[in-house]
């Protein structure tokens, strides 16, 4: 059993309980487990699957691969390609994916803010982590970017999720023990109309980021 996971109740104001979203992440876990839990919590699951290359494993409700993702900065032991942005929605919400020292990059973030994503699920490298305040810089990128983020560290340390105006997400304990955040994406919505993206968005973006 992998016990540092958190489930995220996504809910759109006026939805009845049936139409929530729900997304469990952990920070390791085999395909097999993932798919398991994807299944029995009929949830959309995603995990680091291995820490060495930063890859990152997404499956749908039913248990089915729907993405793999390494950080947009290839490691010195993979210099293969991978595309630079990942994204798949959990029923009709958009979540982006973050790795490796993506979230060192402003430009990352902002592109998938720019691409509608209104979750996005961070799985930092170990390196990444003791080298630099990633905390701070998960909650920086809530607020500049008007989204949720959810930080799944290393080390066992618990997973965070950051609100859209820089406040921690209220916490409850689910049934099955794990951390339950109840994500409204009316307030998305709402901040996203007080602060618009696109006049934010920097002027220049590094090459291999400069997408739109």
């Amino acid at each position: 059993m992998y016990p540092i996971s958190a489930t995220f109740l996504i809910k759109s104001p006026g939805a009845s309980f049936s139409d929530d979203i729900f997304l469990f992440l952990c920070r390791s876990a085999s395909p097999e487990f993932l798919r398991r839990a994807a299944r029995e919590k009929n949830a959309f699951s995603a995990a680091l699957y291995d820490e060495r290359s930063g890859e990152v494993i997404g499956y749908d409700d039913g248990g089915n691969e729907i993405e793999r993702y390494r950080s947009a900065v290839s490691s010195k032991e993979d210099d293969s390609s991978s595309h630079l942005f990942s994204t798949f929605l959990a029923g009709d919400c958009l979540c982006g994916i973050s790795g490796g020292e993506d979230l060192l990059i402003p430009e990352h973030s902002r592109v998938l803010a720019l691409s509608s994503v209104e979750v996005l699920c961070c799985f930092p490298s170990e390196d990444s982590f003791i080298k630099y305040p990633l905390r701070e810089v998960a909650r920086v990128r809530a607020i500049e970017n008007q989204f949720f983020v959810l930080l799944v560290p290393p080390c066992g340390e618990e997973i965070l999720c950051w609100e859209p105006t820089g406040a921690p997400a209220s916490v409850f304990e689910g049934s099955g023990g794990e951390r339950l955040f109840i994500l409204k994406r009316g307030d998305i919505v709402r901040l996203r109309k007080k602060v618009p993206l696109l006049f934010l968005r920097k002027k220049q973006f590094r090459d291999a980021l400069a997408v739109l």
